[in-house]
C-alpha cells in the first residue's frame, strides 16, 4: 500500500478510507479474507486510472497469496438503484437494467452518446460471474487474469469495451 495508516483509516493520495483492521485478521480457516470494491469503467478519470494500476501491480501478489492458501479474496461492484419516479427517464434508461433496480454511472456523463452505465453494469456482472465460476472451481486467482486482460485489450477509448472483446479475452484464458 502506498499510503499510511491512522487508526482504522487509511490515507492514500489525499483520500481517506475507513478500514476495520479486524477484518484483515485470520479467520477460522486461517486465511486472511479481503474485499476489493471495483468497477470495469475505465473512463472515470484519476480514480479509474489508479484502480487499473492497482490491478496490474497487485495481480501477481494476489494470485500467489490465493494459490498458497493464505488469502480469500472477494471482488464487489458498486451499484445503486434508480428511484421509481425516475425509472422512465433517459438517465435511468442509460445507466440501469432491470427497470432501474441495478445502476452504474454513465462513463462520460453524456446520456446521448458513447458508452452507457448499463454497458459498465453488464461488464461488471460478467466479471462477477467470472469470479463466481473461478471461485467455485477453486481457482479464484483467474479473476485477476480476466480483469487485467480485459482492461488492456478492451478499453473504452479504443471503442473495444464490448461483449465481443470480452468473449475473446475469455477464450484466451481457456
Amino acid at each position: 500500500m502506498h499510503g499510511w495508516c491512522m487508526g482504522d483509516f487509511v490515507v492514500e493520495k489525499n483520500s481517506l478510507t475507513n478500514h476495520d483492521s479486524r477484518e484483515a485478521l485470520s479467520h477460522r480457516d486461517e486465511r486472511v479474507k479481503y474485499e476489493f470494491w471495483t468497477t470495469s469503467n475505465d473512463e472515470c478519470g484519476p480514480e479509474c486510472e489508479s484502480q487499473i494500476e492497482f490491478v496490474k501491480n497487485f495481480k501477481g501478489v494476489a494470485q500467489k497469496l490465493e494459490r498458497k492458501g493464505y488469502t480469500r479474496f472477494t471482488p464487489h461492484y458498486m451499484i445503486w438503484y434508480c428511484p421509481k419516479a425516475f425509472v422512465s427517464s433517459r438517465q435511468c434508461k442509460s445507466q440501469c437494467i432491470n427497470y432501474g433496480r441495478y445502476c452504474t454511472p454513465d462513463p462520460d456523463q453524456d446520456f446521448y452518446k458513447g458508452y452507457e452505465g448499463k454497458d459498465v453494469l453488464n461488464q461488471n456482472l460478467l466479471q462477477a460471474c467470472v469470479f463466481k465460476v473461478a471461485n467455485e472451481s477453486r481457482r479464484p486467482w483467474l479473476w485477476w487474469n480476466y480483469v487485467a486482460k480485459f482492461t488492456i485489450h478492451c478499453p473504452m477509448k479504443d471503442n473495444k469495451y464490448t461483449k465481443e472483446c470480452a468473449d475473446k479475452v475469455m477464450q484466451s484464458l481457456g
